[in-house]
């Protein structure tokens, strides 16, 4: 995907602080003038006041990129912890979007497999046809849908399966309403109807038609339960393990695609493919009984904690899920099981809230607000803390966001231990946590309710080493993980590809707006995206009445960079050209091992640093310059080349949705980044620098929303609140900075 231009969200936030000055450099200077300085950036006497009175202020300021405020600047900086959360989960999205590149180019040949065999494998089990004939159709067709999704040309040869295919894929693609469609069998309390929503392509999955196309088909895998105690979905399930696996072990056969995230997300919530241990000799009932008495008695910690289907609430208090597989299972995150045991049991909850994450890690915040406003639902959140005890990157992330909202260092400025600076530090958290899930919309299951700015001082760090010393280890973790799954390998020629795809695209868009007076609210929203990929310095002019407008081509711009662009890369077929080009445009193929490195260097280096301004203790020429260089070495860390952070596009919004429940969806994401004020203490009084945060959204919808659908919302009337425990500290976006 091409990555010279990035956003992230910061939020204007202001701290002023009187009294000692603990956690500083002792050598940083008096800035008497700081009230001016906050004049000349915008701060308003309003907010200039409250600076002053509240020590805390949050304006409502944008700006494209979380590294944005950090280059350029004209007054110290406050390096936070938000922006250096961004960048971790910048690297970490790419790695997973080559990790599922890779996949994407297995699954076609697991389901050919299976589709191959599958006729054999009913033929290895001796009598009862009237059981096998049907199973083989539901496999076959199951199968089908998957295979026709990722490529469209293949279909069986079967007609009547054929025509049941083409019929679903119709519907999945679609992706709206809610069904049963025959062939599987009436609507029953377990199974009632398909969620044909879930399978909408959402996060990193919506960049490549490709990538589009296998989310369809894991959705769909990932979908349809086969039940245990369903003669004929059992069966089914049987005929395309064996058809896949074959009758006897065999370490050949690869299952890669079944355990690529295990050690990023734990374990599955479901049995699949891969977990069919007990096969039955033959289709008796007999053997089908043998065989559901051995799934049955597998201990509790490996059936279902989550339920993602439409289905009657059990009967039975406790009860969960009917036992089923499934082809591949999603995956069960603490949040999620966490989610489906509190809602609706405790208080008839309808929908769940971020600050229930907030509670289980340890924020003080959200922890005493729900013991005043919902005790039983703070009782029942501390039950389930042992769920985010798991060995993974996931749980490994959740507890190193713990260690920054649970505790204050000592001798940090007083500022940061009120209410108003926990509010910050639950939002940066829950931000963090919003992106993670972001980064995991295919493979996280979801749980579905049951149906019913004198001397120029340099900056400073947030001080919270604790935070930097387990983010840089989450970071040698991931890294480590990373390498072995092959994510880090270089695939230079596959990227510049993908980067040569789109440069063409591009060309033959620059043919098709070289008009006089063109009206760019005429192009597609896929047409946008591409010019704003070469010419983000456009975003924001398309709704500009003609009689505005300062040419009789709006476009002019990006049809003149496409045609340099060319010139630079040379004539079509240059060997090295698109490289040349790439490189150029800050399109980093093959260099995100680097990147994880260089990352880990910054989390070491802010958790010094953090240690070192603490006790007051001098910062060397070096360690300034690293403060000073900070804005560059983050866009570069967040895939920005070259010089291209000096254009940084404004798509750092991200939103997923994490829970479903009465119709509605609800949706956690992050919005634009603000600027953040900060009257630092130093020894010689206050010091004046900005920096970034990230800020949380949540809010619930009737459709399931992509990143484009939340960016038009953000830039709508209808943009949702912000948080109301967030307000009063974090106040809604007053405008979109162009940097």
């Amino acid at each position: 995907m091409l990555r010279f231009a990035r956003v992230l969200l910061p939020t204007a936030l202001a701290v002023a602080l009187t009294g000692s000055a603990p956690g500083a450099p002792p050598e940083a200077p008096v800035d008497p003038g700081w009230v001016e300085v906050a004049r000349k950036n915008g701060l308003t006497a309003a907010e200039i006041k409250l600076l002053r009175e509240q020590k805390f202020l949050v304006t409502g300021t944008t700006r494209r990129q979380v590294f944005s405020p950090y280059v350029g600047n004209d007054v110290p900086v406050f390096i936070t912890s938000d922006s250096v959360l961004s960048a971790y989960h910048v690297l970490l999205e790419e790695s997973i979007y080559r990790m599922e590149l890779a996949n994407s180019r297995k699954l076609p040949g697991v389901l050919a497999r299976a589709v191959k065999n599958l006729d054999e494998a009913a033929a290895s089990f001796p009598g009862r046809a009237q059981l096998a004939k049907p199973a083989t159709k539901r496999a076959a067709i199951f199968l089908g849908v998957a295979r026709n999704l990722l490529d469209d040309k293949i279909l069986p040869n079967d007609a009547d399966v054929s025509g049941d295919v083409q019929a679903e894929v119709k519907r999945v693609v679609a992706g709206v309403g809610t069904e049963k469609p025959t062939w599987l069998g009436p609507p029953d309390r377990g199974f009632a109807a398909v969620d044909y929503s879930r399978f909408t392509p959402r996060g990193f999955y919506t960049r490549t038609p490709a990538l589009q196309r296998h989310f369809r088909a894991v959705a769909w895998l990932q979908a349809i339960p086969f039940r245990l105690d369903r003669d004929e979905e059992l069966v089914a399930f049987v005929l395309m393990r064996r058809a896949y696996f074959g009758a006897q072990p065999n370490a050949q056969i690869d299952q890669s695609i079944w355990d690529s995230f295990r050690a990023f997300l734990g374990n599955r919530d479901d049995w699949d493919l891969s977990d069919v241990w007990h096969s039955p000799k033959d289709l008796t009932n007999a053997e089908l009984d043998r065989v559901r008495q051995k799934y049955a008695g597998s201990g509790e910690s490996w059936k279902s904690q989550i339920n993602d289907q439409l289905r009657v609430a059990p009967t039975e208090p406790g009860a969960g899920s009917e036992l089923a597989f499934r082809f591949l299972s999603a995956y069960r995150l603490p949040d999620a099981v966490m989610f489906a045991r509190t809602v609706p049991g405790v208080e008839k909850r309808v929908l769940p809230s971020g600050l229930d994450v907030a509670a289980a890690l340890g924020s003080p915040l959200a922890r005493d607000k729900l013991k005043k406003e919902r005790p039983q639902l703070l009782t029942e959140i501390d039950k389930q803390r042992p769920l985010f005890k798991g060995d993974n990157v996931y749980a490994d992330y959740l507890r190193c966001l713990g260690t920054l909202m649970e505790r204050t260092e000592p001798d940090a400025p007083e500022f940061m231990k009120g209410e108003p600076w926990r509010i910050k530090t639950a939002q940066t958290a829950l931000a963090g946590w919003a992106q993670m899930r972001h980064t995991w919309a295919l493979q996280a299951k979801n749980h579905t309710d049951y149906l019913s700015d004198t001397e120029r001082c340099d900056g400073f760090i947030e001080p919270v080493p604790e935070f930097y010393g387990s983010l840089n280890k989450l970071v040698e973790d991931t890294t480590a993980i990373l390498k072995e799954a092959g994510a880090l390998t270089d695939d230079e020629g596959a990227v510049l590809k993908e980067f040569a795809e789109e440069f063409r695209a591009a060309e033959e868009l620059a043919k098709k707006v070289a008009v006089p007076k063109l009206d760019p609210r005429s192009l597609t929203q896929k047409e946008r995206d591409l010019v704003l990929k070469f010419a983000p310095e456009l975003d924001g002019r398309w709704d500009l009445p003609e009689k505005e407008r300062i040419t009789d081509n709006p476009l002019a711009e990006f049809t003149d960079a496409v045609a340099e662009y060319r010139k630079f890369a040379g004539p079509p077929g240059s060997p090295d050209g698109y490289k040349f080009l790439a490189s150029y445009l800050g399109h980093r193929a093959g260099r995100n091992a680097r990147h994880w490195e260089r990352l880990a260097k910054v989390c070491g280096k802010l958790e010094t640093l953090a240690h070192k301004q603490l006790r007051q203790v001098p910062f060397t020429a070096d360690e300034k310059a690293f403060i000073r260089d900070y804005g560059k070495s983050l866009a570069a860390i967040m895939l920005y080349g070259g010089s291209s952070w000096l254009r940084p596009r404004d798509d750092a919004m991200r939103v997923v949705d994490v829970f479903s429940g009465n119709g509605r969806h609800l949706h956690v994401g992050i919005a634009r980044p603000r600027i953040m004020w900060v009257l630092y203490p130093t020894k010689n009084g206050e010091v004046l620098c900005s920096g970034a945060i990230v800020p949380y959204a949540e809010f619930t919808s009737a459709n399931r929303l992509t990143d484009g659908d939340w960016k038009a919302l953000l830039d709508s009337p209808r943009k949702p609140a912000v948080p109301a425990w967030a307000q009063p500290v974090v106040p809604p976006e007053r405008g979109t900075g162009n940097r």
